[in-house]
């Protein structure tokens, strides 16, 4: 980094990420790490701040051995840079391990090591109150003894002045307190295996959709494409939180002229958090004239998009006053804060609005509205300067005529690399005069300039520095009484965020070809659940049904390869995940049990990086899922074992499908071993589905397999489909022969074990009987239940089935 200049300029998009997330949403987060010692060990204080927004956001928690909550947490952060305690003089050793995980999760990441003396409780809390804007944050005195979070501020924010050449302003800074275990958590493994974010070195081509970010991002801003991240990586566990983001995205779906307008409106924000940026400091860097120019006319940019901002409220107001939604009642004063009003007072003050009117486009329209945007009446020597700039100007056209390149088809042009200079076609010149200097030919055009032009760019870019100088401390004064009204611009800034992720849920609800409002219950139910990925119109997508209660918890899936088993395995999650960050699904009905933990495990992957095998990554990933979850996880298991002998691998997967059905978590198991079918006679809770498979002739003559998609009750008894893949190849006909007779004979086995299990037909009984109560009380539990034709006809067909049961017992 030079001296005196700040490390990331974010005005012009900062670092290039590669480590990147989301399409259209970078994050700038710097973080600060510090695990406790002693009693507090397994404790980790966290302070990260936004160099956009400087918004700071505190947590602590205590986390298990392998950092399952940091690893989340950093994860949606995102970081630049971690700030961690030198390890080198740690005697206990906790500061390499936070270093090494830290390493592993982001290894494109900056890691700053400081001295333990540089995260101090007492300095960090002595910070928070002289920077806090008390109204916009959430802190309260339980925070303030949140030692190691405390501590993790002092050295993140004065590492941030240190690299950035700021000075914070006092009560500037909005201080939020996040708590980690309010949400539902999503551990790292299960981002990648269920393609919820790709970290990627390239964004994606146009239209093109990698993930569920990329499927329902439709935001318009950067805080709508932020806060949209944040509710898939961690969705609420608050089913009121949900309902309430679904009565908007309802109501926005059934008005779509409101949704139009919205959007419309939200187009024309630029990034807030920028123009807050500029209140909450004072630059302390000392760049070189250029950068100094450009800082100056971002700085003039930024409160023209604040002008910009302040005149979409208005019609902004009035769409929401209009709305009927609790949320959006709830939050609309944060739009209509009177303080917006003297904020735009101030700016009208300084600045003169027919700039905002300018439709001259290109460099030219953007140079004119940054040098015009300050009153002339705000500095004596502003107007002067703009007066003998305008002379020049005069002259410049002038000397066009001049020197009459005109009549060979040139043009005056204007550009911020090359000023004022003159451009020509070039299929209608061949050779140019002597005097013509700075001459550069690209496919379509020449340019060039003259001695005279380049004495007038020269004047014209003093005179520029001048009135920028001049305006910038207009601007500056303007900055200064904003200042004091942070508050409202903080809570506008949030709404808006919020209002956007909400309307790229309900354009893209609107966009899908089914979709249905998620509901919340004691038990799963989706009809015609669709891959929330792949599923649109032109994509000839199978949907399946799910069905999942307390009682019938434990769904195993087999089947052949290629027939959809880990593709409903994913969609499953997706709509879970879709549900509870309060988003329609793509389905005809559903109905979700609120989980608090997801857990994921598909893959087949080797981890050289830490010396394991594809089946040591597998142990190592359902060891930390055993460990977590609980009641209120689902957890979703593909071909689990896989990678081993196959007694050990089944016998590895009845151990730990009988270890999770007693944690009683909801789980979805695929696996190619038949042999797990038999669980189905030890407890009455799993329930066997399967995926089958045909063999169709193509034209030529040659077989191939024709997968159904569809999901069917009971295990597999199809075809032996590793064999018919094998026939299709190219292996010797006797070999595949003699696999056939064996396999059949493990197959018949398998069945008579089955069959001869005295408890089958009982606990078979026993499970239709609870699928039977928990349909009759989820008809009953509805809130909208009425006695309609439809009811008692579906009352009467649980009836008949009802007298069916009790008949066969």
């Amino acid at each position: 980094m030079e001296r005196g200049k700040q490390k990331y300029n974010i005005a012009n998009g900062g670092a290039k990420r590669a480590n990147i997330t989301t399409s259209t949403s970078v994050s700038f987060n710097i973080v600060a790490l510090l695990e406790g010692r002693g009693s507090d060990r397994g404790t980790v204080g966290m302070a990260a701040i936004d160099l956009r927004s400087m918004e700071v956001s505190l947590f602590q928690f205590v986390d298990t051995s392998a950092y399952s909550l940091l690893k989340v947490t950093l994860g949606l952060l995102d970081p630049l840079e971690v700030i961690l305690q030198d390890y080198t003089h740690d005697k206990f050793g906790v500061a390499r391990v936070l270093y090494d995980v830290v390493t592993d999760l982001f290894p494109e990441a900056e890691i700053q090591l400081v001295s333990r003396r540089y995260y101090d409780e007492e300095k960090g809390i002595e910070l928070v109150k002289r920077y806090i804007v008390e109204e916009a944050s959430n802190l309260d005195n339980k925070v303030y003894k949140k030692s190691l979070a405390m501590a993790c501020v002092f050295s993140l924010l004065r590492y941030v002045e240190m690299i950035q050449k700021v000075s914070f302003l006092t009560k500037s800074l909005k201080f939020r307190y996040e708590t980690v275990e309010d949400s539902c958590l999503i551990d790292v493994c299960s981002w990648d295996n269920l393609d919820l974010f790709h970290r990627r070195k390239s964004n994606p081509k146009k239209g093109e959709v990698r993930c569920l970010f990329d499927r329902v991002n439709c935001c318009v801003t950067n805080g709508g494409a932020r806060t949209l991240s944040s509710f898939l990586l961690q969705p609420s566990v608050d089913v009121m939180e949900i309902s309430e983001r679904l009565d908007v995205v309802e109501e926005l779906i059934l008005e779509p002229t409101v949704l139009e307008r919205c959007r419309r409106l939200l187009r024309t924000v630029q990034d807030l958090q920028q123009i807050i940026t500029l209140c909450v400091h004072a630059d302390k860097s000392t760049s070189g004239e250029n950068d100094n120019k450009r800082l100056m006319r971002q700085k003039i940019i930024q409160i023209l998009s604040l002008r910009n901002l302040l005149d979409t409220l208005k019609p902004m107001q009035s769409i929401v006053q209009n709305m009927r939604s609790g949320l959006i009642l709830k939050n609309a004063f944060k739009i209509m804060d009177p303080r917006l009003k003297e904020i735009l007072q101030l700016i009208d003050e300084k600045i003169d609005n027919e700039v905002l009117s300018n439709n001259v486009k290109g460099s030219l329209g953007a140079k004119d509205a940054v040098l015009y945007a300050v009153r002339d009446d705000q500095h004596v020597q502003l107007a002067l300067a703009r007066k003998v700039y305008n002379e020049l100007l005069v002259h410049v056209n002038e000397l066009v005529s001049q020197e009459g390149f005109q009549g060979i088809g040139a043009s005056l042009s204007y550009t911020y690399g090359k000023g004022y200079h003159y451009n020509i076609k070039k299929k209608i010149v061949n050779t140019l005069p002597p005097e013509c200097l700075q001459v550069v030919s690209n496919r379509q055009n020449v340019t060039f300039t003259t001695h005279n032009m380049i004495k007038y760019n020269d004047r014209l870019v003093q005179l520029e520095s001048e009135i920028l100088q001049k305006s910038e401390m207009v601007v500056n004064q303007c900055l200064a009484g904003v200042k004091d009204l942070l508050p409202a611009l903080y809570s506008c800034v949030e709404f808006l965020s919020l209002l956007d992720c909400l309307c790229s849920f309900a354009t893209y609800s609107s966009s899908i070809s089914v979709a249905c409002r998620p509901r919340f219950g004691t038990q799963m139910a989706v009809k015609d659940g669709r891959y929330a990925i792949l599923d649109n119109d032109k994509t000839d997508f199978i949907p399946n049904d799910t069905f999942v209660s307390t009682d019938t918890r434990f769904v195993l899936i087999t089947g052949p390869n290629m027939t959809g088993k880990s593709t409903y395995l994913k969609q499953i999650c997706l709509l879970q995940i879709l549900a509870q960050a309060g988003c329609f699904v793509p389905a005809r009905a559903a109905l979700f049990m609120v989980r608090k933990s997801i857990y994921c495990r598909i893959g087949h992957n080797d981890d050289l990086s830490d010396n394991l095998s594809s089946f040591g990554v597998e142990m190592s990933e359902m060891s930390s899922i055993l460990n977590h979850a609980d009641e209120n996880s689902l957890v979703v298991v593909d071909e689990l074992a896989r990678s081993t002998a196959v007694e050990e691998g089944i016998s590895i997967c009845f151990a730990i499908g009988e270890e999770l059905i007693k944690k009683k978590s909801v789980v979805l198991f695929a696996t190619h071993y038949l042999d797990l079918c038999l669980l189905e006679t030890k407890f009455t809770c799993l329930r066997n589905f399967h995926f089958s498979s045909e063999t169709g002739t193509d034209e030529d003559g040659k077989e191939f397999l024709k997968p159904s998609h569809v999901l069917h009750v009971g295990p597999y008894k199809g075809p032996l489909y590793g064999l018919e893949l094998a026939e299709i190849s190219s292996l010797p006909s006797e070999i595949i022969a003699n696999a056939r007779g064996i396999a059949e004979k493990i197959r018949s086995t398998v069945e008579s074990k089955r069959a001869a299990s005295n408890v089958d037909i009982g606990m078979e009984r026993k499970r239709q009987f609870c699928i039977l109560a928990h349909r009759i009380l989820h008809l009953i539990d509805r809130h909208n239940f009425t006695a309609d034709e439809k009811s008692v006809a579906y009352l009467l067909q649980l009836q008949e089935k009802f007298k069916d049961l009790k008949a066969d017992s």
